[in-house]
């Protein structure tokens, strides 16, 4: 848009606010107009027209955004859908056409580096081709995101290499501690077992069978005396 479409601008935004019963007021209207400023004028005036059925509330920025162009999801499902399409049109020695040239060219440079590279990787078909398609999409959508928020340069081999080595020399100023360094490993000890009253031992399946027999016993006679007890109690009331 441009300083003489700031009308026809306003007019879309009161349109929506009598719509939906919104006021609109001169900062949010500057806010959309900014938010909005890379879109041509009538792009803005098909998605104001297509908001006031489709949406329930005043539509945000963004909402107008995926009316006109479908949301991040729908996007990069396009883009995978092209780029297949390509792969089978021209393979790898050929020059790929695409929609969002320079958006798909960063996202193959960053999963596989280069076209014949990724031709020569890509399966045709099976759970493999799923999983690239999900490396893609969330790789396609990262580099949206990138974009709009405008961007990261891009460092070459040396200046990556520079950049790496001063986060290198951070981590050992911090003196952390590195896979050399041995780990002091406090034993831990463990409770000992009271011994049996009947054989002396600690371990409970060292038990001879004339023990084991006597603890069964035992055990019984107190279960047997305990129920007598509160045979007795209910009696006597």
């Amino acid at each position: 848009m441009t300083d003489a479409d700031r009308n026809r601008f306003a007019k879309v935004l009161y349109v929506l606010g009598d719509v939906f019963n919104e006021p609109v007021s001169d900062v949010r209207a500057e806010a959309y107009c900014k938010a909005l400023s890379d879109l041509p004028i009538e792009a803005v005036e098909r998605a104001g027209a297509a908001a006031i059925t489709a949406c329930k509330f005043f539509p945000k920025p963004i909402e107008l955004r995926e009316l006109l162009h479908g949301s991040r999801d729908d996007q990069a499902t396009l883009a995978w859908g092209e780029l297949l399409r390509e792969v089978r049109r021209v393979g790898y020695t050929g020059c790929p056409a695409f929609t969002h040239l320079e958006t798909m060219q960063k996202t193959i440079r960053s999963l596989w580096g280069s076209w014949s590279r990724l031709c020569n990787t890509l399966p045709g078909e099976g759970p493999e081709l799923i999983g690239w398609m999900k490396q893609f999409q969330a790789h396609y959508q990262a580099v949206q995101q990138r974009e709009q928020l405008g961007g990261y340069p891009e460092l070459s081999p040396a200046e990556a290499a520079k950049v790496l080595a001063g986060i290198v020399e951070q981590v050992a100023a911090r003196s952390l501690p590195s896979a050399e360094t041995p780990r002091r490993v406090t034993p831990t000890v463990k409770a000992e077992r009271p011994p049996c009253q009947y054989c002396g031992r600690t371990k409970p399946e060292a038990h001879t069978a004339d023990c084991q027999i006597t603890i069964g016993m035992e055990r019984a006679r107190l279960r047997i005396q305990e129920q007598a007890e509160q045979f007795s109690v209910t009696v006597s009331k």
